[in-house]
């Protein structure tokens, strides 16, 4: 007898954001073009480019950055990318038994000028953009990154297989001057022991937010099937970054594959001091639903929308 597995999936689109003046729902931009690159060196400070003169980096908003996180640092001999990037890849081939299940590949703590990396990219912003939130996304690096935002150190997340992002909204240059960011890679330790490569090697994003949004993680679902009826939790949080304290409405709705709404609440009010959140919980259900399988991989949809001052009137579809 055939058993055959059926699931209730349903995907999350998030981050519609609606106020009286205007509709914003936010912008994933993907910036993976026209990086410049450099390999670096870890035996040599040559190749650290000013990275410890510390004694300048509170002085970056009014351009005083030196190094290679000033803007017009010299990289005109550095090598231009499109990300994803792997510069172990292109390194020659080397005899070293120890380095048999990474490729041959020169990298490691044997290999420190070709072990090192460093990314250069710049890029402008409208002044469109000064009301809103941004955040810079790596979707992953190995391994070992330092990053920095017009010379602001954002952070180092050292893991080569998870994507991370940082706010970069306060320290971000609008109208005709540009933005830098700046990647540090060290691919010296390996995490595994098959080929893992070395560098920006996923795909580089440019996020634009509503200063009150649902966070990225900020949804979290559940699903259980009773009988005929779909049961749905939903835990949704809310954010506001504004310098005000917003009052709003959150609406959730499941639409099926042919975007029809099967599910929804439309009662989710809520009142947040500037820089604060709010979490809600949310049991939503529908009759006879429509189960994925391997042979018939059906998916539902959850649309979260925010309102924020002003009245909504949802259209149809």
């Amino acid at each position: 007898m055939k058993v055959k597995k059926v699931l209730l999936i349903i995907y999350i689109i998030t981050g519609l954001i609606v106020q009286a003046k205007a509709q914003f729902k936010g912008e994933n931009i993907c910036i993976d073009d026209n990086w410049l690159f450099q390999l670096g060196d870890a035996s040599s400070g040559d190749y650290e480019y000013h990275l410890q003169d510390n004694d300048f980096f509170p002085f970056a908003k009014t351009g005083r950055m030196v190094g290679v996180n000033a803007l017009d640092f010299p990289d005109d001999d550095w090598e231009v990318v499109n990300i994803p990037h792997d510069w172990a890849i292109e390194l020659p081939f080397v005899k070293d038994i120890y380095l048999n299940s990474h490729g041959y590949k020169p990298i490691g703590p044997d290999y420190p000028k070709t072990s090192l990396g460093w990314y250069r990219k710049k890029f402008k912003l409208g002044d469109e953009d000064r009301d809103k939130r941004l955040f810079i996304k790596f979707d992953g690096v190995y391994r070992n990154s330092q990053v920095w935002f017009n010379g602001f150190y954002l952070g180092n997340y050292e893991s080569g297989y998870m994507e991370f992002s940082y706010d970069v909204t306060d320290f971000a240059n609008f109208g005709d001057k540009d933005n830098l960011i700046v990647v540090r890679v060290d691919a010296t330790e390996n995490e595994g022991w098959w080929y893992e490569g070395a560098g920006i090697y996923r795909h580089t994003w440019l996020i634009k937010k509503s200063p009150v949004h649902v966070p990225e993680y900020g949804t979290y679902i559940t699903t259980k099937v009773a009988g005929k009826t779909a049961l749905i939790n939903i835990e949704t949080q809310i954010v506001n970054r504004d310098q005000s304290a917003k009052y709003g409405n959150l609406f959730l709705e499941v639409v099926d594959a042919t975007g029809k709404v099967v599910a929804s609440d439309k009662n989710n009010k809520f009142s947040i001091e500037s820089d604060g959140e709010k979490s809600f919980s949310t049991q939503l259900s529908f009759k006879d639903p429509s189960l994925w399988s391997i042979d018939d991989p059906y998916r539902y949809t959850l649309v979260s929308k925010v309102l924020v001052d002003g009245k909504f009137t949802i259209k149809p579809r």
